[in-house]
């Protein structure tokens, strides 16, 4: 069943390239507003953000240089009660990617257009723009694209590395999640952290784990299926071999997305292309799958699947 608390946690600030939209309650408390009230904020919020978005021409209007102090690696406490492990998990993810943070400060500005990461941003002005400072706002948006490049680059180290298992891969993201819930946690009290992710502080930890754990290793659309049944049914070397795949499909995508972004392909020939890398995928599993492993799978008979 769908935690709808997983959904401000991490799906929008971190994971929105990964697992997409999936809704959200609002919060039933004495600072509530009506949804009219929310939609005006939005909009002003939208007006003031300070980053640029291609798609919205008033924010981009609004467009600024997104600066870090280039002395201070450290992330600023505001509320010196919160004691979290952020710089421990910031380092050892660098550590793991090979990184240091003059190339997270060069990488991350590629996200500072995202839709979703602005929208993100309208997000947090509506719900505590009025008490949040300008040195709140900046460490904030630093420590969200962070994450977002960090993301990136341990999805890249992931399907470039056959050696990279899927729960190394797992536990990798379970640190991205956790150092940027740590940041907001440093930088929040717990009242406007509560208003932002509706949960409190302290639950935060323990969502991220129950989502991280169910993360299958292979895509499985069939909806009666588990990740546990796959491997009663379909032997180790098949899932193996589905996971390649799967890392070779996914490579094939960031490409098609790279080459649109800088205008080498149109979006016509991105979806011939990406047709392309589906249809071999899918006709290398048919080979390699016998029918009732297929079935399992993908919940199609041997007859769909010709």
């Amino acid at each position: 069943m769908f935690n709808k608390k997983l959904f401000w946690i991490v799906v929008i600030p971190v994971f929105f390239l990964f697992l997409g939209f999936l809704g959200v309650k609002l919060v039933n408390s004495p600072n509530h507003h009506t949804a009219a009230e929310d939609g005006k904020k939005e909009e002003e919020a939208k007006k003031e953000l300070p980053i640029g978005n291609k798609k919205q021409k008033d924010i981009e209007k609004a467009a600024v240089e997104l600066t870090a102090n280039p002395d201070n690696n450290k992330i600023s406490s505001f509320d010196k009660d919160i004691s979290t492990n952020a710089d421990e998990l910031l380092e050892k993810m660098l550590d793991n990617l090979s990184l240091d943070m003059k190339d997270v400060k060069n990488g991350r500005e590629q996200f500072k257009d995202n839709e979703i990461c602005i929208e993100w941003e309208v997000r947090i002005r509506r719900k505590i723009g009025d008490s949040l400072s300008k040195e709140q706002e900046r460490l904030m948006r630093e420590n969200h694209l962070t994450a977002l490049y960090i993301k990136d680059q341990s999805d890249l180290n992931y399907l470039e590395n056959p050696e990279i298992s899927h729960e190394e891969y797992k536990e990798n993201l379970s640190s991205v999640f956790k150092w940027h819930q740590a940041t907001y946690k440093e930088i929040l009290s717990p009242e406007e952290y509560k208003r932002v992710f509706e949960v409190s502080m302290d639950e935060t930890d323990s969502i991220i784990d129950s989502m991280i754990g169910a993360g299958p290793e292979i895509e499985i659309t069939n909806p009666e299926t588990t990740m546990d049944d796959v491997y009663d049914i379909v032997p180790a070397e098949k899932i193996e071999r589905i996971t390649m795949l799967l890392k070779e499909r996914q490579l094939g995508a960031r490409s098609i997305n790279e080459a649109v972004n800088s205008g080498e392909m149109s979006v016509e020939e991105a979806g011939e292309a990406w047709a392309g890398f589906y249809g071999d995928y899918e006709n290398e599993v048919k080979e390699l799958l016998e029918p009732e492993e297929y079935e399992l799978i993908f919940g199609l008979s041997e007859k769909t699947r010709e």
